[in-house]
């Protein structure tokens, strides 16, 4: 009798579990998107969340396992082209993820990307190989970020790595809880079996545990030396002031992580392994906010100069093309492609250019903003700029998302590849072919703050109504007109009515242009465009080189003049 009644309760309770939630298998849609163990809610149905992500840190010398643990490297893993397995996905064989010698590669089921450690380049193998980015295979997309690629599959792995100075942090969905193996450990939240081995066994010491996921076979480790151990890394990262008051800085919450950075800070480059913290895709990123005050070498050199005033005699410009992916903007395409080369003519002789390209409102991938390389570089001469346009696709739609806004934003933290020599005039083009105005005004303050930090000058080509014959106006006051496309001084330049770009054009003194001029194929837009555009550059460099800038680390910001006048 006591029998039936517990399973009586035993059914109601089931039943009302299996009221409350509700778990549905994937749809072959959904399967084909990409998007898997997808939980369904109907009505007051209680929320369900998924597995916490874990992330797992690569470095040059030594890695951090996805549950916190140290790991190094033999000191001449590299010279004798060691292959070491990362990680596996040995349940659905999705991905695996490798490190040889100096290349880090993240193999795929029909794709593979490589990372040269030491050059930085980008190499993804698919159906033919590339170099230019952004490129998406099925499931798997590759894009280049500042300083940053990302590495993303559908199916819950997400990579970013520093390409100023190599590291990557590897984060893995909750679903992967358990079911992957290598270097990187169990992923199970457990440190204790991070050194399981592919046969099930833990591994007596890291030698033997290195020896296990060593992949080529030609490279065995006999000798204890050649591998740092924790307990010499605890006494320096100890001896180490900067590891501490960096690691301060990150959360208590998990103490086996922070204690794996301390040790991996006393073999690392401090400021490498804190960045590389920063850069993780997840939510306890949150607890290190800015960049350690210790790895700002420069933050007490700060100067304040005219750039007339400095003993270089070659000028820097760099030129970011910031596109709009839509089909408006295709029919300049043309123009697009000999902006770079004719720049180079008309100004090459007075500065040393170089070019970025950003695209931003496309379809899919290309939909966010994004850096289009050219060559597989983002810092381009004229002729691989040519070579990046021609990798644009400009399928997008018209929406209302105000992506350039954000575009603005994310070419903002671009750095020139001569920006140590001395920071150069920083000068953004932007296409677009919608003059929506939002009134977004924390966003314009954001975008405002981020390239006042810069000193970007804005130029915007878009449908603005100008007066007949004008192809575009600027801040001093000059228009450049189809009969006079070198411009001529005006007494009354009055700008279009306002949209979201006009208030940062007119804060850093740039020049708008009607996309008419742009797009259209009437030969007197095609002569008179370019040296219009030229023109108003060249106004705008010569105006920037006089300009009191006050430069603090890697960043020159207007000031006023009288203030290099005092320090002079």
């Amino acid at each position: 009798m006591g029998l039936k009644i517990y399973q009586r309760q035993l059914m109601h309770i089931a039943l009302i579990v299996n009221k409350a939630i509700a778990i549905r298998p994937l749809s072959q849609f959904e399967a084909y998107t990409g998007k898997f163990f997808q939980v369904a809610f109907g009505k007051k149905k209680t929320t369900i969340f998924a597995p916490l992500p874990r992330t797992a840190y690569l470095f040059t010398k030594s890695l951090i396992t996805f549950d916190g643990r140290a790991i190094f490297f033999p000191t001449d893993f590299q010279s004798k082209k060691c292959v070491f397995l990362l990680a596996r996905d040995f349940l659905w064989k999705r991905f695996s993820i490798y490190i040889r010698a100096n290349i880090f590669i993240v193999d795929f089921n029909n794709s593979s990307v490589q990372i040269e450690m030491d050059t930085r380049k980008v190499h993804v193998y698919g159906t033919e190989h590339t170099i230019d980015l952004p490129v998406q295979i099925n499931f798997i997309s590759v894009t280049r970020l500042p300083n940053l690629v990302k590495i993303e599959h559908a199916f819950g792995l997400v990579i970013y790595c520093r390409l100023d100075v190599f590291s990557c942090n590897i984060t893995v969905s909750g679903y992967y809880h358990n079911k992957t193996l290598g270097l990187f450990g169990t992923n199970n939240v457990d440190h204790s079996d991070d050194l399981r081995t592919p046969n099930g066994k833990l591994a007596l010491d890291l030698l033997e545990f290195l020896n296990a996921f060593e992949m080529s076979k030609k490279c065995f480790i006999s000798d204890p030396s050649q591998i740092f151990s924790n307990r010499i890394a605890k006494i320096r990262a100890e001896k180490e002031p900067k590891c501490i008051d960096v690691f301060n800085q990150i959360s208590q919450d998990n103490f086996m992580v922070k204690t794996a950075f301390l040790l991996a800070c006393s073999l690392e480059d401090i400021c490498l392994v804190a960045s590389s913290f920063m850069d993780r895709p997840n939510e306890d990123s949150k607890h290190l906010l800015s960049f350690p005050p210790v790895c700002e070498t420069c933050r007490d050199s700060v100067i304040k100069k005219r750039y007339d005033q400095l003993n270089h005699t070659t000028i820097y410009v760099h030129v970011t093309l910031l596109i709009k992916l839509v089909p408006e903007i295709e029919k300049g395409l043309k123009k697009l492609i000999v902006l770079a080369p004719r720049l180079q003519r008309e100004l090459g002789s007075k500065y040393r250019l170089q070019f970025s390209v950003v695209g931003f409102g496309g379809r899919g991938l290309r939909e966010e903003p994004h850096i289009q390389t050219g060559n597989g570089e983002v810092n381009m001469d004229a002729i691989k700029v040519e070579k990046a346009l021609h990798k644009l696709n400009f399928i997008g739609e018209q929406n209302n998302k105000r992506l350039g806004l954000k575009a603005l934003k994310f070419a903002s933290e671009l750095e020139p590849e001569f920006q140590s020599l001395l920071n150069p005039t920083k000068i953004f083009i932007l296409f677009d072919d919608d003059i929506l105005y939002t009134n977004s005004l924390l966003e314009i303050m954001e975008v405002h703050r981020s390239m006042t930090k810069r000193g970007i000058i804005l130029n915007v080509a878009n449908n603005y109504r100008l007066e007949r014959d004008v192809i575009g106006k600027d801040s001093f006051g000059m228009r450049y007109l189809n009969r006079l496309p070198k411009g001529e001084k005006h007494s009354s330049v009055q700008f279009p009515p306002p949209d979201d770009y006009m208030p940062l054009i007119k804060q850093s003194q740039g020049a708008v242009f009607t996309l008419k001029a742009f797009v259209s194929n009437l030969p007197i837009w095609e002569k008179s465009w370019h040296i219009a555009l030229s023109s108003a550059l060249q106004l705008q460099v010569a105006r920037d080189r006089k300009l009191c800038k006050e430069c603090d680390c890697r960043f020159c910001k207007n000031v006023k003049n009288e203030e290099c006048e005092f320090d002079s």
